[in-house]
């Protein structure tokens, strides 16, 4: 079961980190994309909550009652594919069991298997679903710019001049999933013209991205930092102004009096020869 969650969860997420305005809708049941985000809801639940692959555990049990209950008392609980890890999420909060973070899911997997570190983070990684930014004037699609910036340890991203700067070195080298080479191009120009507009201090960014089977957004301004812990917590601070160097002047009083040789000690004159 666990090995044919993984396959489903790669082929998955391989095809569906594509760039997009707004998130996409959660799959229909009964439905080939249903069952693979559900099969990946279910290795995320048995990842973050071990006692989940042991059937004789109380924890699993309680999860079991949990899925029976809610079939009859809350069906549309199931509309969602993350239903395996949100019903896990409930039990845990309701018997007090804490989940392993990122961290502790990485060392106790590559304990038992030969880790693929990208495969890790396809299923617990921050996937970028949508990214927008504006700098005083219309908002841009910039996807695959940040999800370029995504790392094992999250995300950062400075809200500022320099962000302007990077997305106009960078613009050439990214490509949305699909894109034709007409629909890049013209972003593409897009871009490139609303960095060469940009208004400083105006700087906007939009983002939506995926952590374990939920969906979360973030926004930040001007002079902020955007920070995604590994573990998908989101934090947002303001950016440090750059150092000034400060440079010695001369008192306004002083400028334009002739200077003076500093006074002799008391008692020394003057010997000609």
């Amino acid at each position: 079961m666990r090995l044919f969650a993984a396959i489903l969860a790669g082929i998955f997420l391989t095809a569906e980190i594509r760039a997009e305005s707004k998130p996409p809708a959660e799959p229909a049941e009964d439905t080939p994309a249903y069952d693979e985000r559900e099969a990946l809801a279910k290795l995320q639940a048995m990842d973050i909550f071990p006692d989940m692959e042991k059937e004789d555990s109380d924890f699993a049990n309680a999860v079991s009652i949990e899925v029976e209950c809610l079939e009859c008392e809350d069906p549309d609980f199931f509309k969602s594919p993350a239903w395996p890890l949100r019903a896990a999420r409930r039990v845990a909060a309701r018997l007090g069991v804490k989940g392993l973070t990122v961290a502790e899911i990485r060392k106790h997997l590559a304990e038992t298997f030969e880790l693929d570190a990208g495969a890790f983070q396809q299923i617990h990684g921050i996937q970028i679903v949508s990214a927008r930014f504006s700098a005083g004037g219309e908002a841009l699609d910039v996807t695959p710019q940040m999800a370029a910036r995504v790392t094992e340890e999250g995300f950062t991203v400075d809200c500022d001049g320099s962000l302007v700067a990077a997305l106009a070195e960078e613009s050439q080298f990214e490509r949305n999933t699909d894109e034709s080479d007409a629909d890049y191009w013209k972003r593409q120009r897009k871009l490139l013209a609303a960095v060469a507009d940009a208004r400083p201090g105006k700087e906007a960014l939009h983002i939506t991205f995926e952590f374990e089977s939920e969906t979360i957004t973030a926004a930040v301004k001007s002079g902020e930092r955007l920070a995604i812990s590994e573990d998908g917590k989101v934090s947002i601070a303001i950016i440090a102004p750059a150092a000034r160097v400060v440079r010695a002047t001369i008192p306004a009083s002083a400028q334009g009096k002739p200077s003076r040789a500093p006074a002799k000690p008391a008692g020394v004159r003057d010997v000609k020869r």
